[in-house]
């Protein structure tokens, strides 16, 4: 009896042993950038499409440009607020105030999701949101038809377009792209992108946060009513943030992308805005709100550092879903055999 105990343990360890070596050489073959060996299993393929994705993530300097456009977005995310505000008002005659403050609360749900049930979590960012809203007001005041009102309305469209062209640069690199558009192709191609996918994310959140939607999810008595109202939560902000992100690849740079590589970088980059939502709700709820880790250091302004992250992570997403989109436009689908980068790229 102990001979037969002795001779199944062994061939199990055995068995672990040969499922450990094999693993260990399938990584090796995915971790090797320079081959071009065929890989016999798709989730081989994939991991190795996304490794190679990372190492032009790098080689292209990604990083680097987030932080460049992460800074920029908050040089003028307030003062274009502040112009799209001016401009509604004076199109429509309306001086309520009310829709610059729904304004602020969209833009903080969108670059910092957190439990809404937490009722000290929804406290700051109230307060955060009534700063800016403050902020966007006193703008809006200096923009009259003045002299001060002209300069600043010149300075803000300058600012927003700063941002723009920044990012068409970006994405010209990643596809290879030698030359930028011209200034007049450059505002016709980019607004149906730039319009559409804010709208997108907005659309998202508002049918996320819908209250016939948390009624719903809160009466899922059942477990496969339960899972699937789970399910259209995470569904549907994924649908619309992939589309909007298909759509912003598929004409911000100047170069003819197609719609299956449009579309793989919509789906990876919006696969990872729903991971980056659900680990800031984590973060924010357990370290920022329970630790207090930057009310300590910033006091009141403690969600602006992480205010600031959040626009940082959210460009990160968008170049890498960016990057996958040019990888799919001159190799293949990351479910199928990928080449050496220099044999498929065109040169700058």
């Amino acid at each position: 009896m102990d001979n037969q105990l002795k001779t199944i343990m062994f061939k199990q360890i055995n068995n672990i042993s040969k499922q450990w070596k094999s693993l260990h050489d399938n990584f090796i073959k995915i971790s090797d950038k320079n081959s071009i060996k065929k890989l016999p299993n798709r989730w081989m393929r994939f991991a190795r499409f996304t490794l190679l994705a990372y190492y032009k993530f790098e080689e292209k300097r990604c990083f680097m440009r987030a932080a460049a456009l992460s800074f920029n977005t908050l040089l003028a995310l307030i003062p274009v607020l502040a112009l799209t505000v001016a401009l509604t008002s004076w199109i429509i005659k309306d001086t309520n105030t009310q829709s610059i403050e729904n304004l602020a609360n969209k833009i903080i749900t969108v670059v910092m999701p957190a439990d809404s049930s937490n009722k000290e979590i929804e406290k700051i960012k109230i307060s955060l949101g009534n700063q800016i809203t403050k902020f966007i007001k006193n703008l809006h005041k200096q923009i009259e038809v003045d002299n001060v009102g002209f300069i600043s309305f010149i300075l803000f469209i300058y600012l927003g377009l700063r941002v723009v062209v920044q990012m068409e640069d970006s994405f010209n690199e990643l596809w290879n792209v030698p030359n930028p558009r011209a200034l007049y192709l450059q505002i016709l191609k980019f607004t149906p992108a730039i319009i559409f996918f804010p709208c997108c994310i907005m659309i998202a959140l508002t049918l996320t946060a819908n209250e016939n939607f948390g009624i719903l999810k809160d009466e899922a008595n059942s477990f496969l009513l339960s899972w699937i109202v789970k399910g259209l939560f995470i569904l549907i902000p994924f649908i619309f943030t992939s589309a909007g992100l298909t759509i912003l690849f598929k004409f911000t740079p100047y170069t003819n992308v197609s719609w299956i590589a449009a579309t793989w970088g919509g789906i990876i980059g919006g696969t990872l805005w729903q991971l980056n939502h659900l680990a800031s709700t984590f973060y924010i709820s357990q370290v920022v709100i329970n630790k207090d880790f930057y009310g300590k250091i910033y006091g009141s302004l403690g969600l602006l550092p992480v205010f600031m992250l959040s626009v940082y992570f959210s460009w990160l997403i968008i170049l890498y879903g960016a990057l996958v989109a040019a990888r799919v436009q001159y190799h293949s689908s990351p479910l199928e055999e990928t080449i050496i980068d220099k044999d498929a790229e065109p040169s700058l």
